[in-house]
């Protein structure tokens, strides 16, 4: 995993919602683990998501954001943190714990659902 990427995580690991706290942040699988609420609850993320398209804003979106002083990988990270927080207010846990950030979304399922699911939605 690049730097970029790396860094992007770090900072979302640092932004969680209210009722989360972080237990650990694994960079090389890209997962994240929070206590929720008393639970232990696990946000992956899928490697496509996390490459070079999904790691660029232009600088119009994000001087529309947070302004140009702000940068790329904290727009990022700012984003994946409104995401997560929407998710969790919307969703039901799953009975896992385990969350796929699909790019815009925290889907409640496995990574191994999620990427099966992408699979079939492809062909």
């Amino acid at each position: 995993m690049d730097a970029e990427v790396e860094d992007v995580l770090r900072r979302v690991s640092q932004k969680l919602p209210a009722g989360c706290a972080l237990l650990e942040l694994d960079l090389q699988e890209a997962v994240i683990t929070v206590d929720r609420d008393g639970r232990r609850e696990y946000l992956h993320f899928l490697h496509e998501n996390l490459g070079p398209r999904f790691a660029r804003i232009d600088d119009v979106d994000r001087a529309a954001l947070w302004g140009l002083e702000v940068s790329q990988e904290e727009t990022i990270a700012r984003l994946i943190s409104i995401h997560l927080e929407e998710s969790l207010a919307t969703r039901e846990a799953p009975e896992s714990g385990r969350w796929t950030y699909t790019g815009s979304i925290f889907e409640p399922i496995p990574p191994w659902e999620a990427q099966k699911d992408r699979n079939h939605r492809r062909r």
